[in-house]
């Protein structure tokens, strides 16, 4: 099979597509054929050298993956050959604190895909099947590839840490960007008033286009002011921050009182 190996971590980057046998599985194994493998933000920081803890040497990137199960381990439950599968980020152990507490992501055995482990940049890959998920039927096998990272995490954030609810008002930051577009979609779908935050004036009818009610531009006003303006000075319910230390302030007073910030 080809597979893109990282050879060093370097600015650019050097890879290199290599011809190399599918890798071999064990008893709880489930060896799958990629459909697609997202390039995510975290694989440009590993292949450019800025992310170095964990990265093994001559690692194939990608942990945004979809594909097919091709073979299974003798010991596999879950999974039979055909069925169309999507990863999570990391090949979990199923079995510690974490894992058995819906954790999972967070586990304390847990190995990055692609990252510390062979991840999806290549025609097969193998994931144990703690690690897999069954992709519907009618989902296309290019959006599946991001059901663990952007989407997951996405959920995650706004569901299950914020706890965003029908009729409240979120706040999203770097809402043009991989995380910030799935954002906006899941607060819509919750039923919430979603205020998309970009720097970037072109992306404004597309964030519209995915079902965002305000959009702010970041240019010379605050977008806290406006975000208050917006809400009858009484700010937001949630503020979701994509983008880190140099909107903190900005997210913090775009806040209503008791209000939550991810």
């Amino acid at each position: 099979m080809h597979a893109l190996v990282l050879d060093q971590s370097t600015q650019p980057p050097l890879m290199s597509v290599i011809e190399m046998p599918p890798p071999e599985i064990g008893p709880h194994d489930v060896l799958v054929k990629v459909a697609a493998a997202g390039v995510c933000y975290h694989d440009i920081l590993a292949a450019g050298g800025v992310l170095r803890r964990g990265v093994s040497p001559n690692v194939v990137l990608g942990h945004e993956i979809s594909g097919y199960v091709e073979d299974i381990g003798n010991l596999v439950t879950k999974f039979t050959p055909g069925q169309k599968v999507a990863s999570i980020l990391t090949e979990i152990c199923g079995l510690c604190d974490r894992c058995r507490s819906g954790r999972e992501h967070r586990c304390r055995n847990g190995r990055g895909i692609g990252h510390s482990i062979n991840g999806g940049f290549a025609e097969y890959t193998k994931i144990k099947e703690t690690s897999l998920t069954l992709v519907p039927e009618g989902i296309d096998m290019t959006a599946a590839a991001l059901l663990g990272c952007p989407i997951g995490v996405g959920v995650q954030a706004m569901l299950e840490v914020a706890k965003l609810e029908m009729g409240e008002t979120v706040l999203i930051t770097g809402a043009g960007g991989g995380l910030g577009t799935h954002m906006v979609q899941i607060g819509k779908a919750v039923g919430a008033r979603v205020m998309a935050v970009t720097s970037s004036p072109e992306k404004i009818a597309r964030l519209e286009g995915l079902g965002a009610d305000d959009v702010l531009l970041m240019e010379d006003v605050d977008f806290s002011e406006i975000a208050r303006a917006l809400t009858e000075d009484e700010g937001v319910d949630v503020v979701v921050d994509c983008v880190g230390p140099s909107v903190f302030q900005s997210c913090v007073a775009s806040l209503t009182q008791f209000g939550r910030m991810v």
